[in-house]
């Protein structure tokens, strides 16, 4: 009782002279009092006070970065960490602050680029690696049914590892598979019986891309993803080539991208646009928006928007919802991870996704997607509905 009246006595005396005169020492003395006793809404308040009057120093900001650290709010903290860098990049705790900064925020990229900076002693004590042969597997399994009487229920599974070559240098590998029975070019017979030819295909598929972090908060990418498409007893292949960036500031990214493929239909480009923010509300509601130009040979061009809104639900659980418009034809996705080039394309999706972070180390996913498609012969519709499930898996 007698120590918190003394503390209070001696923030209160400090807190009228600081009013009077708000100068670095006051400045310095108040927060590394309220730092020692965790008064942290008091420490941001002083600090924010002192930054209105252009005083602005290493520790200010690192105990500014802590404040909001403990409260969890890791946006905050990071962006005061960041400041606290400017005035000493070698400082060992700002950049440990700013890899955990990273960790509670998911953003992986972030912390090995910080790890890059802390001394091998450290990170030796942290066994953080800096080369990881598997930094993380990744599987999904996915199951479709559709309305057709024309199309079979396909099936696509995928799985992939990601490997750290450096704490700037990336190099993530796929491999999937595609199945379905398709009918086609249905015949009259002499009685006038349709004849229907039954078609199985199948597509195998290998993706590898690689990413350099140009700095903690923009990455380059490009890869090469290759589909061996089999009809029947016909194969067709397909190359697929990809680049671009990324970049995030604070709660906002933004992130362009360009391919092009060329498969047994034709020619395909796409160059598209992203952006997104987190809003600093309960929850971090985020959204996160994507257009893209598809150019095909003949110069036929086709816009594709996608937008996602998500939300943290509930302990260490996520839930995604996300619509896209316009024809999906060979349309490359996720930094050309997927390659729509089913037969029929899709012409209306929407659907939604669970996330749950059941350890530190794996997330279970949970999808589901409902597909309006076109008859590749005609201008008739089908419906389709896709459920997947994955989960990935850190080392």
């Amino acid at each position: 009782m007698r120590k918190g009246l003394i503390l209070f006595l001696f923030i209160f005396s400090i807190s009228i002279h600081a009013k009077q005169k708000i100068d670095f020492q006051s400045t310095d003395s108040i927060t590394y009092q309220c730092y020692l006793n965790g008064e942290w809404d008091y420490l941001l308040s002083v600090g924010k006070e002192a930054l209105d009057h252009d005083i602005d120093f290493k520790r200010l900001r690192q105990r500014m970065g802590y404040a909001y650290f403990v409260k969890q709010d890791y946006f905050a903290a990071k962006s005061q960490y960041q400041k606290a860098i400017e005035f000493d990049e070698g400082d060992e705790e700002t950049r440990l602050y700013l890899y955990y900064c990273g960790l509670n925020l998911g953003d992986d990229d972030f912390s090995r680029y910080h790890a890059g900076s802390i001394t091998k002693e450290t990170r030796k004590g942290m066994n953080i690696s800096t080369i990881k042969p598997i930094d993380f597997v990744d599987f999904e399994f996915n199951k479709k049914t559709n309305n057709s009487t024309l199309r079979s229920n396909p099936i696509y599974s995928r799985i992939g590892v990601n490997t750290q070559l450096g704490y700037r240098l990336s190099l993530y590998q796929s491999v999937s598979n595609y199945s379905q029975s398709v009918v086609l070019n249905p015949t009259s017979s002499s009685n006038g019986m349709d004849i229907y030819s039954n078609a199985p295909t199948t597509q195998k598929e290998y993706h590898v891309a690689l990413k350099y972090l140009l700095s903690s908060h923009t990455s380059l990418y490009m890869g090469y993803h290759y589909v061996n498409t089999v009809v029947d007893t016909m194969s067709f292949g397909g190359n697929l080539y990809f680049g671009g960036f990324n970049t995030k500031i604070d709660r906002f990214h933004f992130g362009m991208n360009a391919s092009w493929l060329k498969n047994m239909m034709g020619s395909y480009k796409q160059i598209g646009v992203s952006g997104g923010v987190v809003l600093p509300v309960e929850g971090n509601v985020y959204f996160h928006t994507v257009i893209n130009r598809m150019i095909a040979s003949g110069n036929k061009s086709n816009t594709i928007f996608s937008q996602s809104v998500g939300a943290n639900i509930g302990r260490n659980l996520w839930a995604e919802g996300n619509i896209t418009l316009g024809n999906i034809k060979n349309y490359v996705d996720n930094n050309g991870l997927y390659v729509y080039n089913t037969l029929d394309p899709t012409v209306f999706r929407t659907g939604a996704t669970l996330f749950w972070n059941i350890t530190p180390k794996m997330t279970l996913i949970g999808n589901y997607i409902f597909d309006q498609k076109q008859y590749e012969s005609n201008t008739n519709y089908y419906y389709q509905q896709s459920f997947l499930g994955g989960i990935k898996w850190k080392f």
